[in-house]
């Protein structure tokens, strides 16, 4: 009795770890890389738009872009998967709600629209 006991506690752990989807790091480097030209490249003074914590340097702006993207992804995959994946990440990284100024809800209005654009039709990212 108890053997079959154990073996239904495994076998639905094992079903329950199994519904959670893995980050595809194509699709998240992809989606970096977008948000690199979209925040203005190598012009920019935020390389990929990190602005809240300071960076060393390009490649730790790099990382802890793809670090967001990711985790944005596994809260989004853990919520059901409401909405679009990019409209939720924009929430997150780049909002257009709160406590913004009227140039800065004006602008970050474009930002889901360029990251699509860089999406399909993707640049190299230098240094990457």
């Amino acid at each position: 009795m108890r053997l079959k006991i154990l073996f239904m506690l495994l076998l639905m752990l094992l079903l329950n770890t199994a519904s959670f989807a893995a980050v595809d790091t194509n699709y998240v480097n992809k989606v970096v890389d977008a948000i690199y030209w979209a925040e203005g490249g190598a012009k920019t003074k935020y390389p990929y738009g990190i602005k809240t914590v300071k960076v060393a340097n390009t490649a730790e702006a790099r990382n802890r872009c793809t670090f967001l993207v990711s985790h944005c992804f596994d809260r989004w995959d853990n919520n059901g998967r409401n909405g679009l994946f990019l409209e939720t990440l924009q929430k997150t990284f780049c909002p257009t709600a709160g406590r913004l100024s009227y140039n800065e809800r004006r602008l970050n209005g474009y930002w889901l629209t360029n990251v699509r654009y860089f999406i399909a039709n993707p640049k190299p990212v230098p240094d990457r």
